[in-house]
């Protein structure tokens, strides 16, 4: 006995079982500490699996810890194993700056119910306070499209400009009453502003031009809706200044046949919009025959811009609530050899015109077609105008009932007017251009799960050493007695 143990070939035995010992130690303990890390390696030539370059020039706005919270109910795991691919990105981009927390949805109901969750694999990203507790007042919902990496970006996006932009309501030569909830106020509008992170005040406009001041830095947009009058010289050119620093006007103007309408066609104001602009209002009521809400003074929208992103999402095809509808609307004019670049918004049908004759319209409630005095359609109904010299935006809209309480959300299409114009004037939410690029259909992604990845790991780190310990003993033994 004492003769083998001191063998040549016990001693290579003796080794061999050492060295694989600490080498299952070895694996095993790195098998432990990297079980929970985020490791992430794109190895395609294209860099398919990693952040666009659009996605990094956002990150580099984040300066405060940021959640993305899930919820997958047990069902859900396979979203949750494919989000989180995506989601790890984020994490190490930023160092940790932004993190990932997921919740089952059926064990966390209260929570649930605090994000408004409405599917089971929903994604939302919020700020979280001081001690690290989710700021309950800042959550975005991640938008399920088809492109997880743009849904996440796109919610970050509007997460960073939350508070960032302020509109302001002018309330001196206007009858806008921001607290009025009844069917012809706007509170729903200002509402929407609110919930979804901008700032809203109101303006003295009238005590401005007084005293020759401006309006305020922090303000972003104006909106003048409702007016009461004709604007003078010294308000107009507070408004000039505004647009000439690269403020934005939403403008909306109802037929009137008052002495002296807001925008009247040969208004001060109206001419300034045209000469800088290209865009001004007419002295005419549009009348569609094709394309209306059961009366031809209820327009639907028909024709949309291609020049702007504000009616992208307007006149779904599947879904005729998507159509935004103006009542007894004005007609807007677009230059067609504008100073800035403009162009419409939303315009008629071509079975459309415009009737000059507002008191026969407004009274009587009658209206026919004159070759000499009425506007030929298709009629203009809104216009934008962008110029790029200043950043000064300008959105002018025929028809103010619209945006009101008793139709900004019937149709959907009003609320989807209001919401993208807002957006195209501040900014709020900035487009995200992704450049085009090929990807893959689907991630090579293989789901497993924890029990799964400890079978490998037994079968890797222990079985498989071990087998092969076992082999060599055999094949010594066997030769051994040979």
């Amino acid at each position: 006995m004492v003769a083998v143990l001191r063998s040549r070939a016990f001693r290579h035995i003796l080794t061999t079982v050492v060295l694989a010992a600490i080498l299952v130690l070895v694996v095993s303990f790195l098998y432990a500490r990297t079980e929970q890390a985020a490791l992430t390696l794109d190895m395609t030539e294209s860099r398919q699996f990693s952040l666009t370059p659009e996605t990094l020039r956002i990150l580099e706005r984040v300066d405060r810890p940021i959640q993305i919270t899930g919820f997958y109910s047990s069902a859900a795991l396979r979203f949750r194993e494919l989000d989180d691919m995506i989601v790890r990105l984020y994490v190490d981009q930023t160092g940790g700056l932004i993190r990932s927390v997921y919740y089952n949805p059926d064990d966390n109901p209260a929570l649930a119910t605090q994000f408004n969750l409405t599917y089971d694999g929903e994604l939302f990203v919020s700020y979280l306070t001081d001690d690290g507790q989710i700021d309950f007042s800042t959550i975005v919902r991640v938008v399920a499209e088809n492109n997880q990496e743009r849904n996440i970006t796109s919610a970050l996006v509007r997460l960073l400009d939350i508070n960032r932009f302020t509109v302001a309501y002018d309330t001196t030569y206007s009858d806008i009453n921001p607290f009025d909830t009844t069917a012809r106020g706007f509170t729903g509008i200002f509402n929407g502003l609110g919930a979804n992170g901008i700032l809203t005040t109101s303006l003295d406009l009238a005590g401005l031009a007084a005293r020759g001041a401006d309006v305020p830095e922090d303000i972003d947009t104006i909106l003048l809706a409702r007016m009461r009058q004709q604007l003078p010289p010294d308000a107009i050119a507070v408004l000039a200044r505004f647009l000439e620093r690269g403020g934005a006007l939403l403008i909306l103007t109802d037929a009137d046949f008052t002495a002296a309408p807001f925008l009247a066609e040969d208004s001060l104001f109206n001419a300034f919009l045209w000469q800088n602009f290209g865009i001004r209002m007419l002295d005419g009521i549009a009348i569609d025959t094709l394309s209306n809400a059961g009366s031809e003074l209820d327009l639907l929208s028909y024709a949309l811009s291609d020049g702007s992103t504000i009616t992208a999402r307007l006149n779904d095809p599947n879904d005729t609530s998507t159509r935004a509808m103006f009542r007894v609307a004005r007609a807007v004019q677009i230059d067609d050899s504008p100073p800035v670049s403009n162009g419409m918004i939303i315009a008629t049908s071509e079975l459309s015109y415009a009737e000059t004759d507002f008191a026969s319209v407004l009274n009587a409630n009658q209206y026919e077609f004159s070759i000499e005095d009425d506007i030929a359609g298709p009629v203009n109904l809104a216009a934008w105008a962008f110029d790029e010299t200043t950043g000064a935006r300008v959105v002018l809209i025929g028809d103010t009932d619209w945006a009101t309480n008793g139709l900004v959300s019937n149709p959907v299409g009003n609320s989807i007017l209001f919401t993208d114009a807002i957006r195209w004037l501040t900014g709020f939410g900035e487009e995200l251009v992704f450049a085009p690029e090929g990807r893959a259909t689907n991630l090579p992604t293989v789901f497993l799960s924890t029990q799964q990845l400890d079978q490998i790991a037994l079968l890797t780190v222990v079985v498989m050493p071990a087998g092969l310990l076992l082999i060599g003993l055999a094949v010594w033994w066997i030769r051994r007695r040979a």
